[in-house]
């Protein structure tokens, strides 16, 4: 068959080996039959079979026999103090961010991939977290396109936003682009 044929993933890679086998002859129904030669080689990649990890957390609630304040236990050190976990944020952000999904389209994605129903505010209040997360590594790029010594290039583009022309600017060298 001419075109183009996709490379075998090597074995090790493999996760199911699957050998399926003849009983009967096909042509003539006869049990008589020898393995002979080497088999026909199918791989089929899939995906996984993916479900939400939701996590409770139950932070204890202590009273102080000495001074009777009640006080609950902290989350684990690196938990967010937030309904979404890290990965969840994370796919949001990229969704919206990188892949440029509305917010409409990002939440429907969500909700058939994983099953988790997000409201348009949360969406919002996730990209707000990610972005004031991530402003120290957005400042660091900064300083290292600003302050770099390798050629710098910087371009503007225009569009109109709610009848209001706005800018984007961006900055780069050949280790970062801000």
């Amino acid at each position: 068959n001419k075109g183009y044929h996709r490379s075998m993933i090597s074995p090790e890679r493999v996760d199911r080996f699957i050998t399926p086998s003849l009983e009967l002859c096909p042509r003539c129904g006869s049990e008589h039959l020898i393995e002979k030669g080497n088999p026909r080689v199918y791989q089929q990649v899939d995906l996984p079979e993916v479900h939400a990890i939701v996590t409770e957390f139950r932070c204890k609630k202590y009273n102080c026999t000495s001074c009777g304040t009640f006080s609950f236990a902290s989350l684990p050190a690196g938990t967010p103090n937030s309904a979404f976990g890290t990965r969840l944020m994370a796919l949001i952000a990229t969704l919206t961010g990188a892949f440029h999904l509305s917010k409409r389209d990002a939440k429907q994605l969500i909700k058939d991939l994983y099953g988790i129903d997000l409201s348009a505010g949360s969406m919002i209040n996730v990209e707000e977290r990610v972005a004031t997360t991530l402003q120290e590594t957005y400042e660091h790029i900064h300083q290292a396109v600003m302050q770099g010594i390798a050629a710098k290039h910087f371009d503007e583009t225009s569009w109109r936003n709610s009848g209001r022309n706005v800018f984007v600017w961006i900055g780069s060298n050949a280790r970062a682009t801000y």
